[in-house]
């Protein structure tokens, strides 16, 4: 039940994820296995990697208490820190040239509901 109590919410938290740690592990390999395959097969794309990771507990709680807790505090609302965290599970596709970046989103939109696009940070290589 949502509160405005932050240790209460941070320990129903910690169980919530334990408890589903196992599941989100599952369902990021899941992810990633269906990713490499719409990719691979849908076009000719030059992935070098699909990867994904379960963000950890703790770093959940630190974006809930620095993005959201101030403002909800602040109403007086009512809070759960896991209603608040969208991404617990982040998949990242590498690929080789530029150009292909827009083909892989576009793969993407056609098999995903796109809520959000954050733009990173590009690495270089050099040789």
């Amino acid at each position: 039940m949502p509160s405005l109590d932050f240790e209460a919410e941070k320990s129903e938290f910690r169980v919530f994820y334990e408890q589903n740690l196992s599941l989100l592990n599952d369902a990021k390999s899941s992810f990633i296995a269906l990713l490499t395959a719409l990719v691979t097969h849908s076009r000719s794309i030059d992935v070098s990697k699909v990867d994904g990771r379960v963000k950890e507990k703790e770093e959940c709680i630190r974006k809930f208490s620095r993005k959201y807790r101030p403002a909800l505090e602040e109403t007086n609302t009512p809070y759960e820190i896991k209603t608040h965290i969208s991404d617990l599970i982040g998949l990242r596709i590498v690929c080789l040239y530029e150009d292909e970046i827009e083909k892989i989103a576009a793969v993407v939109r056609d098999h995903f509901e796109v809520i959000e696009i954050t733009v990173g940070l590009t690495q270089a290589g050099f040789s």
